[in-house]
């Protein structure tokens, strides 16, 4: 989950209301014009002296309908102040790395997510192992596998496992709100070929899939950690590439994607240094959108904010050190 800090750009409005309290309408929608607050300064006031205040959706640009954050508060930042203030019991349980790539925090989490991780995961579930997966084992049947690394609310796989019913998919996250909107996803649209594995991604590539066993994998805008003193938190570094790699079977694609361009240019550097990963880009920069990936909420609010997106398409190949499988 991507951890940005909140915009201040501020529009007002004036007009006539009949409310009589503070009301707060944040707009789920994904390409909101105006959000608003109706107010009445106070309890002796007309209805015609009620202000409504229309606030431009910049400021609102953080408010997330997943996770339930007041668009009022100020959004946390990365830093280490708040990576000391975070749940540090279900962290140690996610993950033993020093230097982590997430944050997870307290709280945020819906009714509805809680009963679906209490309820749903026992089913859709894969319990992290220090023993190595048999995917066939664990889908109850032969097939590609996918794998999404940090899937986020989980849009993306859902939509990938609905229209490649022939396919099997993994998704890795950590953060609960994203696991229990996933899982219920699931179970709406009962998939059998989608299981969830919530835990830190590095350990459960290490741990559990076993080399040449993925044919696709997704990192789609990781947390761009935008402070330099923070970029050894980045997930993409060249350890993780190269793990990554090596659990890619020979002709595996890994698909990588960010709207933060200073790090789109640095994992295009370390991807084009790993000797086993072969760029599919005609001019070995980065690649068109690929169909399969629908737009995503980051990547909707980074299009509204005049960022670029840039997609990294890199195929496994066989190099001269190695044998062929």
């Amino acid at each position: 989950m991507r951890c940005l800090s909140q915009g201040c750009e501020s529009q007002a409005y004036t007009d006539v209301s009949t409310a009589s309290s503070t009301k707060q309408y944040p707009d789920t929608h994904d390409t909101p014009q105006y959000k608003f607050t109706t107010q009445t300064t106070s309890q002796h006031d007309s209805p015609s002296q009620n202000t409504r205040i229309w606030i431009s959706s910049a400021v609102f640009k953080d408010w997330h309908p997943l996770t339930g954050e007041n668009p009022t508060e100020k959004a946390p930042t990365c830093n280490d102040a708040a990576i000391d203030e975070s749940d540090s019991a279900a962290q140690n349980a996610l993950t033993s790395r020093s230097v982590r790539s997430f944050v997870v925090r307290n709280g945020r989490i819906t009714p509805a997510q809680q009963t679906a991780l209490e309820q749903l995961m026992p089913r859709y579930g894969i319990d992290f192992s220090n023993h190595p997966l048999t995917p066939d084992t664990a889908f109850e049947r032969a097939a590609p596998l996918w794998v999404e690394i940090g899937f986020g609310s989980g849009d993306t796989l859902l939509s990938l496992a609905e229209r490649f019913s022939e396919y099997n998919f993994l998704g890795i996250e950590v953060h609960a709100p994203g696991v229990g909107h996933l899982l219920n996803g699931i179970e709406e649209h009962q998939l059998s070929n989608l299981r969830v594995i919530r835990h830190d991604a590095v350990e459960v590539l290490e741990q559990m899939l076993p080399p040449n066993s993925i044919d696709r994998a997704l990192v789609l805008f990781p947390d761009p950690w935008p402070k330099k003193r923070h970029h050894k938190r980045r997930l993409v570094n060249p350890d993780f590439i190269e793990l990554l790699a090596s659990r890619l079977k020979t002709g595996g694609v890994l698909h990588c994607a960010t709207d933060w361009q200073e790090y789109a240019d640095e994992m295009l550097q370390q991807l084009q240094s790993c000797t086993c990963l072969l760029n599919q880009s005609s001019d070995k920069g980065f690649c068109d959108q690929p169909d399969y990936r629908q737009l995503t909420r980051f990547e909707k609010r980074g299009m509204r904010l005049g960022h670029d997106v840039f997609d990294l398409v890199f195929e496994r190949i066989n190099t001269a050190a190695e044998p062929a499988d």
